[in-house]
């Protein structure tokens, strides 16, 4: 035996739906910023490493040309270790 629902209950059916949708789609918003962050992380992680290659290659290339030393960033000048 079918019945129909009274306007009122159906409104609130309706009601219930339509909520389920809202926070389905911010959900999604949600993963998707997620995933942004998460590529912005793998960017950020592979920008660092690159620059400490670079450092590593920089630092390589100034002992093989004054020998070992330490850079002092506040002067800017390599003092050789003796």
């Amino acid at each position: 035996m079918k019945r129909q629902l009274k306007e009122e209950e159906l409104s609130e059916l309706f009601g219930i739906l339509k909520e389920y949708q809202n926070v389905f789609d911010e959900l999604t918003g949600v993963e998707n910023e997620i995933e942004k962050l998460y590529e912005k992380q793998r960017n950020l992680v592979e920008t660092l490493n690159n620059n400490r290659e670079k450092e590593k290659v920089f630092t390589e290339n100034i002992v093989a040309n004054y020998g070992k030393g330490q850079f002092n960033m506040e002067t800017l000048e390599y003092e050789l270790i003796n």
